[in-house]
């Protein structure tokens, strides 16, 4: 196994070694060595996942505290470790035998009427939207009153 595949984590954000927007590390196989990793891509503002060889991501940042586990609760406010929306908790999926997984929900900033998107992502992939520094929280949407108000005109 290669050193590079053990620094890598699920809420690590990473970027390609080539250059891209920041991502955040969902889920990790490490036999197959790859990463899924889940991003908001800036210029269609929805959410992406895809796959990438584990050897062609860089860390951005410091390692992830693997060994502290963060619990949300429903209704708890979140965004991914690597920006994006704030979204709203709606399902915690904690089963034995299972990875554990966060439903979310937020509104589909494109749309001109109310149209709610829902994903789930691994726990450490995200964070309480209250960790965020100000600089974090300013990659944040609107919220949807001022959005609301906005598709009026």
């Amino acid at each position: 196994m290669s050193k590079l595949i053990d620094l890598i984590a699920p809420g690590q954000v990473v970027v390609l070694r080539s250059g891209s927007f920041d991502m955040t590390i969902d889920s990790v196989d490490q036999e197959r060595q790859l990463a899924t990793c889940v991003w908001f891509c800036p210029a269609s503002e929805r959410v992406q996942i895809e796959l990438f060889a584990v050897h062609s991501l860089s860390r951005v940042g410091s390692e992830p505290d693997t060994q502290q586990r963060e619990y949300f609760a429903l209704g708890e406010i979140v965004q991914l470790q690597s920006g994006g929306p704030l979204m709203t908790v709606t399902t915690v999926d904690d089963s034995c035998g299972r990875e554990p997984s966060v439903g979310c929900i937020w509104l589909d900033p494109l749309q001109r009427q109310l149209t709610s998107l829902y994903a789930e992502f691994h726990p450490a992939a995200l964070a309480k939207a209250a960790d965020f520094s100000e600089e974090k929280t300013d990659l944040a949407w609107v919220p949807w009153d001022k959005a609301r108000d906005s598709w009026k005109s």
